[in-house]
């Protein structure tokens, strides 16, 4: 089947299969990793045009499914995706052989700032606080698993 076009399905929000249509992303993203690539928000319009581009290649859509909406379903899979990339390098912090030198010791410098590590202090926060404010004894749910029911 090599050289064959997976068959794409999509609604106003999601891509079928997702599971593949997220590891072909995940594929395209670790072939062209660039310096300014901390996180999605900071990859320029033209590397994600190219990450679209290229990822596309690998699928087919009816004609009747416009461009526009498989765009727009594609867009916020591959900021998902994209996140998830970058969280597992943060979180092990191994270069992987698909990083350049200069991109690792870019990402490593913007982990290290103290900007990031202040956001990332204060989403710590956000997340183990009380929903509709102190005192009101609704917690965020995964929190009050870990608590109460010992859930990992």
């Amino acid at each position: 089947m090599r050289g064959s076009r997976s068959r794409l399905i999509a609604n106003d929000t999601e891509l079928h299969p997702s599971h593949f249509c997220a590891g072909r992303m995940t594929k395209v993203f670790k072939r062209w990793m660039i310096l300014e690539g901390y996180c999605w928000k900071s990859v320029p319009t033209h590397h994600k045009d190219q990450y679209w581009r290229q990822w596309k290649v690998f699928f087919r859509w009816d004609d009747a499914i416009p461009e526009d909406l498989i765009r727009a379903a594609y867009d916020r899979l591959a900021g998902t995706r994209y996140t998830a990339l970058m969280h597992k390098l943060k979180k092990n912090r191994v270069q992987p052989v698909y990083v350049t030198d200069e991109a690792w010791r870019r990402y490593l410098e913007y982990w290290e700032s103290e900007d990031f590590l202040a956001r990332s202090r204060q989403a710590t926060a956000n997340r183990n606080t009380e929903v509709e404010g102190p005192g009101t004894g609704r917690l965020e749910a995964r929190w009050w698993f870990r608590v109460f029911c010992d859930y990992p």
